[in-house]
């Protein structure tokens, strides 16, 4: 959905609109639940989604936000951030790849970066997710996670080094 659609759905919000409501959770609950899960097991990923959307429902963004995609990731991170604050963090469970699926190499390889991702920090995985799930700018990320351009930019540099190495086996 477009910048100017979701500011658009975001007035409707406002107004009462169940619609818009339904057309920005469709648009972004995916999304939304990826960057978290980052952060939070399955379940706690879960509920802190719907109570996102929850937010957003019952106290929609107020006019003159200028990047309403950033807003509704902010929101995320912040309330994982709460979770996670809380100590109500869980150990993550593990995916097993599908066995015998063709394409069962491509389930290895995911539950492969999974593993890697969970030895980065919070913020490491958060700032990841945000750059190549959500498909936020640096910049956006950089305003999501409440760090300047300079050092968003360098910590993602570290994270996606360590990915690396987790990747190659500890080795670059």
């Amino acid at each position: 959905m477009e910048e100017t659609k979701l500011l658009q759905q975001f007035a409707k919000i406002r107004t009462g609109d169940r619609a818009a409501f339904a057309a920005v959770y469709e648009a972004y609950k995916r999304p939304v639940y990826t960057l978290l899960r980052h952060m939070l097991p399955p379940s706690q990923a879960e509920d802190v989604m719907q109570d996102v959307f929850l937010s957003l429902l019952r106290t929609p963004p107020k006019e003159g936000i200028r990047n309403p995609k950033a807003w509704l990731y902010r929101i995320a991170h912040n309330r994982a951030v709460d979770v996670l604050r809380k100590g109500e963090s869980l150990p993550l469970q593990e995916e097993m790849p599908a066995q015998g699926l063709p394409f069962e190499h491509l389930a290895a390889q995911r539950l492969d970066l999974s593993r890697a991702m969970q030895t980065l920090n919070e913020e490491e995985r958060a700032l990841l997710s945000l750059r190549f799930t959500a498909m936020l700018t640096l910049r956006e990320s950089a305003s999501v996670m409440g760090l300047s351009l300079p050092t968003a930019s360098r910590r993602q540099k570290q994270a996606l080094k360590k990915l690396r190495q987790q990747l190659n086996g500890g080795t670059e």
